[in-house]
């Protein structure tokens, strides 16, 4: 389902897309373009997550799913999905790109919660077999909460999928900094003007590591397993993704990604542990009783 999902791309108009929203916002269409890029590139990645648990008789959430290409694709696939993503002047430009999309595909019924993962309750949401998100756990204040809310409205036999930055790792992906997890106030202070530039963003950040994501799990009686070559696989996009590739340009990343190669040891990348990898991935799942 890879074409279909890429063909469903290709027939969002962003140009107008970009243009109207710019309009009606007054912001420059360049943000929104770049917006619209980054989304559709990590919908893709997030597709490729989830898509071999995927089926119609399951029901899904998407969390964090902001400007909602995916949860978009997946309801004109005919899957069972509701797509999450509150309401946040820092980041009312997705409403309206996501208003834009949606109108674009036809699609004017997609399930938006506007609420924050913390105010998910099986009561009024109702339960899901799958629960994913993309980038998304980083930007949660109240990680705790989240997690226990998510598991809250997660069936017994479901499961989570999320996929994060792992600040033990000490690079921030979002500012493309250099960041020392104990101190990340050292990061504001040595590049304050590329904090400030993008200062929603860096405001949001719970600064979440795998550690950290162990502890949580175990106390909210949840099972946890990581997925292993994250990192390497992180490395390969830069090789075969050009809108990746652009968007981590002016950071470290290619720099290593290149002595990796020239050396020959991007393949022991492939092997390092996941506490060491950035983004970690991992799912979530009630224990088995009985």
């Amino acid at each position: 389902m890879d074409s279909q999902l890429v063909t469903f791309i290709q027939e969002i108009p962003q140009s107008i897309i970009a243009r109207d929203v710019s309009v009606e916002l007054g912001v420059n269409s360049e943000t929104i373009s770049f917006i619209l890029d980054t989304f559709v590139n990590e919908a893709i990645a997030a597709y490729r997550l989830v898509s071999p648990f995927l089926s119609k008789d399951k029901r899904i959430l998407e969390v964090g799913a902001g400007i909602c290409v995916l949860s978009a694709f997946l309801a004109q696939e005919g899957y069972d999905i509701v797509a999450l993503e509150p309401d946040s002047s820092e980041f009312e430009v997705f409403g309206a790109v996501r208003a834009a999309i949606l109108k674009s595909v036809g699609i004017d019924d997609l399930n938006v919660l506007n609420i924050t993962a913390q105010e998910l309750t099986p009561l009024e949401h109702g339960t899901f077999d799958i629960i994913f998100s993309n980038n998304v756990l980083e930007h949660i204040p109240d990680l705790e909460l989240a997690i226990e809310a998510m598991g809250s409205v997660l069936k017994d036999d479901g499961t989570m999928f999320h996929v994060c930055p792992n600040y033990i790792v000490p690079y921030e992906p979002h500012l493309q900094l250099p960041i020392i997890k104990i101190c990340p106030m050292l990061t504001r202070a040595l590049f304050p003007k590329k904090v400030a530039s993008m200062q929603a963003v860096w405001d949001s950040l719970n600064f979440i590591t795998y550690f950290k994501m162990k502890k949580v799990a175990r106390d909210k009686l949840l099972d946890i397993s990581f997925q292993k070559g994250v990192l390497y696989d992180n490395f390969d996009r830069l090789e075969h993704d050009s809108v990746f590739r652009e968007r981590h340009s002016d950071s470290m990343i290619p720099v290593i990604y290149y002595v990796l190669k020239v050396t020959r040891l991007i393949k022991l990348v492939k092997y390092f542990p996941a506490f060491l990898s950035s983004p970690m991935q991992f799912t979530l799942r009630k224990p088995e009783h009985g």
